[in-house]
């Protein structure tokens, strides 16, 4: 002080260089600097963050203490606080642009730094430092009494008042509600913050309550005197302020959800609010429709699989897979019930992923109800159907149904007076009966699950038939194609021995009719194929 031009302003900048030195190095080099510690002590802008130095190494008691606290404050399992990301940080956009550049990403991040490097800064002022100040001073009273010495220690610089400020037991005091809050209690506070308008745009734009359908842009705007553009703001707003401020509140809620669905591939909402705990409830939302706000809030990272937010997954997982999904479904049940089990197989099959996971997610997304598919559960298990069928799928399901009732194949004449009997308004709307007949005929005759049995006869491929044609002439042609010789009728007609309604006369009648065409008789009178 007795130096020219030294004043207690340059006194006070270099006892604040002096602790932040002091608070960077260990009790043994602190023993090494008792007698110049001493000295500068009185001058310090917080010398009780300075512990009095002992000459010689700590007692393994502090050296173990002080291990386990940095293990704690850099696990992110055990202290997720210290990983929150600088955008979910509540500070003001201003303050996250300035740390954007930098390579400050997490709040830990911020607590080894000092309040000079950052106001080097460009744009970044004494309020950007006074809002990190108080996040980090809140952040540090949530911890541990071990965590807390550590940051007293590292994040003096932060955390120090002038001397004839707060004392010390005043600013470490744990802010009411940050420890144990409930997922209602930190989304009311989000809804304060963005405001009345704000916060019921997103909770319409959610479909809350549950029973009221997602309402549109333009609804909202014209209920409100705005434009869509205008709400379409408000919701983006009102979203990053919900995500931010849950996100610090309860930092366990995303990184849980994240890890399920990373799991299980796509989960349904009550997997979803079995994973999170603690939620509460608000006045007019429940806990599942809390659970669905916070999904619909963070779409940057989730999306909703069907439209009533049922099922959920990651934006890495491929966009529209349910919608792949139920096409499949749609195109194998044609109408015709089928076991849960056996079409998720088939779906399987057809998109190459048998893996049990895969499976697992395709049965997950089939049992979720939907326009296009419906469950049932009956004795013999869960049962799939299209919630809506056209006239044609209705004529294929009352085939194949009246088909595998009668355990065995049937005549198709048949099946159009059971038709006629049991409904028929199915019967095609044809001038003769016997147009109506083949319309039926051609329907199934598209269809893979049904085989010719038969002469005018028709049974289920499930059942081993595997005639791929539809008349006598067809049969023979397959026989002969399968052989390597020339076969006579009563060959062609014993390897057709298991068809219904099969003459040798009728075998060689086909193939008379179809002779120069398909196939041609040797000098033997034996048949080949041309």
């Amino acid at each position: 002080m007795s130096t020219e031009g030294f004043g207690k302003k340059c006194l006070n900048e270099l006892a604040e260089v002096v602790q932040s030195f002091l608070s960077s190095i260990d009790e043994q080099q602190l023993g090494d600097l008792a007698e110049g510690i001493e000295l500068w002590r009185p001058y310090l802008p917080n010398p009780a963050v300075i512990p009095r130095p002992r000459h010689g190494l700590r007692s393994e008691k502090a050296a173990a203490e002080s291990s386990s606290t940095v293990l704690e404050v850099f696990n992110p399992k055990r202290n997720p606080h210290a990983q929150i990301t600088i955008e979910h940080l509540p500070i003001s956009a201003r303050a996250r642009h300035v740390l954007e550049n930098t390579n400050i990403k997490t709040l830990h991040d911020v607590a080894m730094s000092s309040p000079r490097d950052i106001l080097d800064i460009k744009n970044c002022g004494r309020g950007t430092i006074k809002e990190l100040r108080n996040v980090l001073r809140d952040f540090v009273a949530s911890l541990p009494e071990s965590g807390q010495r550590f940051y007293r220690d590292q994040a003096s610089s932060w955390l120090a008042y002038p001397r004839s400020s707060k004392s010390e037991s005043e600013i470490f005091v744990t802010p009411p509600g940050l420890i144990g809050v409930s997922l209602a209690e930190a989304i009311e506070d989000a809804f304060e913050k963005m405001g009345t308008r704000a916060s019921s745009i997103l909770v319409k734009r959610t479909g809350l309550p549950r029973n009221q359908p997602r309402k549109t842009l333009d609804a909202i705007g014209r209920e409100l005197g705005v434009t869509r553009e205008r709400i379409r703001q408000l919701e983006v707003k009102g979203a990053k302020t919900l995500v931010r401020k849950v996100t610090f509140r309860r930092p366990d809620a995303y990184p849980a959800i994240q890890k399920l669905i990373r799991a299980e591939g796509v989960v349904t909402l009550t997997e979803v609010l079995n994973a999170i705990a603690n939620r509460g409830t608000l006045s007019n939302l429940g806990e599942e429709e809390l659970v669905l706000l916070l999904l619909h809030a963070n779409d940057d990272l989730f999306y909703r699989l069907d439209a009533k937010g049922r099922i959920w997954g990651l934006h890495g997982v491929t966009p529209g897979y349910t919608e792949r999904i139920h096409g499949l479904a749609r195109n194998l049940l044609r109408g015709i019930p089928m076991p849960c089990d056996q079409l998720c197989v088939e779906i399987a099959k057809s998109l190459g992923q048998l893996e049990p996971h895969a499976l697992e997610i395709i049965r997950k997304i089939l049992l979720t109800p939907s326009r296009s598919i419906s469950a049932e559960q009956t004795d013999a298990g869960i049962i799939l159907r299209p919630a809506t069928q056209s006239s044609p799928d209705r004529r294929r399901a009352f085939v194949y149904g009246y088909i595998r009732d009668q355990g065995v194949p049937v005549t198709m004449t048949e099946i159009f007076s059971a038709m006629q009997d049991a409904e028929e308004e199915l019967i095609p709307d044809s001038p003769t009966r016997k147009a109506a007949l083949h319309s039926i005929i051609g329907l199934i005759d598209r269809d893979d699950r049904f085989a010719w049995a038969g002469s005018s006869t028709w049974g289920l491929r499930e059942w081993g038939y595997t005639s791929q044609g539809s008349s006598i002439a067809d049969a023979a042609v397959e026989v002969l194609r399968s052989s390597s010789k020339p076969l006579s009728i009563p060959q062609i007609a014993d390897a057709l021995s298991h068809l219904y309604r099969i003459t040798k006369a009728g075998i060689a009648a086909a193939l008379i009719n179809c002779e120069g065409e398909r196939v041609e008789r040797t000098e033997t009178k034996l048949w080949r194929l041309l």
